[in-house]
């Protein structure tokens, strides 16, 4: 049986909005608050939880397959507010999107593997530097591309002596399963489907401090402008948090939602909960030393074009002392 992560449409709306109370006169006069997510189901604990049934706005999704489609959906102002991995925002900041950084989003596991490097069964590829002169798919401008950026450099490589191939995740999934690539930089649960069901070579797992599976939460800068708009994303922000909460509590509904989002099997969808569950906290100093030290490596590797000083696109809405 072959197996595959369903992909949705990068842009693709959720039917209808959820909204904080019910319709009437004052319902048109309500904002909107649109927020993107990466398909790990938060849209559905929403719902379930009823924690946005009192806020004083409408909220509705956006689904998104990974972080750079996101980041510029959010620039563009078609989006509100949205998590990605740590380097989309580095990515979209040399190139001067419309974007700040709002919220951190830290692993409750933080010994979890959340990416790896991966090579088809029965390669002969079981280090990172084997990998010189290989196609190896990633998708550019994602915290796959700094996983994968830093393995290499950390074997002693350079992007010269690699082959880059640029695939969404969909796409880097069925050129792996075909062998048109010889490696694969990819998180989880895609990287989970592969280990799991097609026995790959793991040639790096992710870890500290080199793993970035953080999240962070980006903002439109107009909505950060407008200061209606503003607190509610602040208080987006806030009933954000206490819905993953909720379903780190009820774990059974989280599962269900994941299982339905991936394709895969509640089972798998378990562990994926367990390594992925974030909570939502101040972006720290510390944070803000670890970005700025990757986005220096992108650029004197040559993979942006300008440097990125990260503390500049930082816009905390989330109070010290919330996780």
């Amino acid at each position: 049986m072959k197996y595959i992560v369903r992909s949705l449409a990068a842009l693709s709306l959720t039917a209808a909005a959820l909204t904080g109370c019910s319709s009437g006169d004052g319902e048109a006069k309500k904002i909107t608050i649109t927020i993107a997510h990466q398909n790990d189901g938060i849209d559905e604990l929403v719902e379930k939880s009823g924690l946005f049934d009192d806020a004083s706005y409408n909220v509705k999704f956006a689904a998104f397959d990974y972080g750079p489609p996101l980041v510029q959906a959010i620039s563009s102002g078609k989006v509100d507010v949205g998590p990605v991995g740590v380097v989309p925002p580095i990515t979209a900041a040399a190139d001067d999107l419309n974007f700040r950084v709002s919220a951190a989003g830290p692993l409750r596991d933080e010994n979890a593997s959340y990416h790896y490097l991966l090579a088809p069964t029965g390669s002969p590829l079981k280090t990172t530097a084997d990998l010189k002169g290989k196609k190896i798919a990633v998708p550019v401008g994602s915290s796959a591309h700094g996983f994968l950026l830093s393995a290499i450099q950390r074997a002693g490589l350079t992007l010269e002596d690699v082959q880059i191939v640029d695939l969404d995740p969909a796409k880097g999934q069925a050129a792996f399963a075909s062998g048109s690539v010889d490696a694969w930089a990819i998180w989880i649960p895609q990287a989970t489907v592969a280990i799991n069901h097609q026995n790959p070579v793991i040639i790096e797992a992710g870890k500290r401090p080199h793993d970035y599976g953080e999240t962070l939460w980006v903002t439109n800068t107009d909505s950060l402008a407008d200061a209606e708009r503003r607190e509610a994303v602040a208080d987006t922000l806030r009933r954000l948090n206490e819905t993953y909460e909720w379903g780190w509590e009820n774990r059974d509904v989280w599962d269900a939602a994941m299982a339905k989002k991936t394709g895969v099997d509640v089972a798998e969808a378990h562990d994926l909960v367990e390594t992925t569950a974030t909570t939502l906290a101040p972006v720290t100093a510390d944070e803000v030393a670890s970005t700025q030290e990757l986005a220096d490596l992108f650029y004197e590797a040559g993979a942006i074009r300008n440097p990125v000083v990260f503390s500049d696109i930082v816009d905390n809405l989330v109070p010290e002392g919330q996780q």
